[in-house]
């Protein structure tokens, strides 16, 4: 969703699921949200790097089975 913070939106959750958020960008990071009424919700992740040529990646998991992931491979560079 965004870089600056890295922010991520989950949609097609559970209504209320309680949702797992791990990142990797450089470093891990791991972050518990709940989803709200429609399945949606939006998660920043301050201090991680998207912007470097490295791997780039995310999960979601949900306590209700929902799951989602993001990745980017190592080189594929976000443009300018």
């Amino acid at each position: 969703m965004d870089a600056s913070p890295v922010a991520f939106r989950g949609l097609g959750f559970k209504p209320h699921e309680r949702v797992r958020v791990s990142v990797y960008a450089g470093e891990r990071a791991a972050k518990r949200v709940a989803a709200g009424a429609r399945g949606g919700f939006v998660v920043r992740f301050a201090g991680l790097d998207p912007n470097a040529c490295a791997g780039f990646g995310a999960v979601a998991v949900g306590n209700q089975g929902s799951r989602a992931s993001f990745k980017r491979a190592p080189g594929m560079c976000p443009a300018p």
